[in-house]
C-alpha cells in the first residue's frame, strides 16, 4: 500500500477506534499530501486513460473517409453533400482528427435530456501509409456522443467541430444542422 512506503515520520495522525477496529485519522492537509504522494486524485471522475492510437498518430494521417448512414430512412432526410466522401488533403485530415481528439468528455454523470435522434450516423475512418484506424462514429442529433475514441466524448458542446469537418469535406459554413439534414420533421 502506498502509505507503507512513506518514511516513518509521515505516519502522523491520531488513531481512533470504530467498532473495535483501529483507524488512522490524518489531518486534512496531511491526507492531501499522502494522496498526492501516491499519485491519486480524489477528485478525478475517471482514471486516466491512455491517449487513443488515432490521437497519438495525427502527424502521420493522410486520408479520411466519411460515410453517412441513415438508420431511419422513413424520415426522408436530405443533405447537400454525398453520403460517402473521401478526403486526401493531409492537413484537412489531421485537422479533423485533432478536432475529434479535443472533444470534451461528458462529465454530467446525471440524467440528461437529449434532443430527438433522427437516426443519422457518421462513420469516420482514418488512414496513414501503414494502417487503417478503428472507425469513429457519432450522430449529429440526439446526445451527439462519439464512439470509438474514449468513453463518453460528445460533440454537443463543440460547434467548431462541425466547421472543421465541413471544411475538410468542402462544405462552406457547415454547422450541426448541415450534418443533421433536412426532413419533414426537421427544420
Amino acid at each position: 500500500m502506498c502509505h507503507d512506503a512513506l518514511p516513518r515520520s509521515a505516519h502522523i495522525g491520531r488513531i481512533d477506534r470504530v467498532a473495535g477496529v483501529q483507524h488512522r485519522v490524518f489531518p486534512p492537509l496531511l491526507a492531501g499530501l499522502l494522496l498526492a504522494s501516491c499519485s491519486i486524485n480524489p477528485f478525478a471522475d475517471t482514471p486516466s486513460a491512455p491517449l487513443p492510437l488515432l490521437c497519438r498518430s495525427i502527424p502521420s494521417l493522410s486520408k479520411l473517409t466519411v460515410v453517412r448512414k441513415n438508420g431511419l430512412p422513413q424520415n426522408h432526410m436530405t443533405f447537400a453533400f454525398p453520403a460517402d466522401v473521401t478526403i486526401s488533403n493531409q492537413i484537412h485530415v489531421q485537422n479533423v482528427a485533432q478536432a475529434l481528439c479535443a472533444l470534451p468528455m461528458d462529465r454530467s454523470h446525471a440524467s440528461i435530456s437529449c434532443p430527438a435522434d433522427f437516426g443519422i450516423v457518421y462513420e469516420l475512418t482514418f488512414f496513414n501509409k501503414e494502417e487503417t484506424f478503428p472507425v469513429v462514429s457519432f450522430d449529429p442529433s440526439g446526445c451527439q456522443f462519439v464512439h470509438g475514441l474514449v468513453k463518453a466524448q460528445w460533440i454537443m458542446q463543440s460547434p467548431g467541430f462541425w466547421r472543421t469537418l465541413g471544411t475538410a469535406m468542402g462544405i462552406n459554413g457547415a454547422n450541426n444542422s448541415t450534418f443533421r439534414g433536412k426532413g419533414p420533421n426537421v427544420g
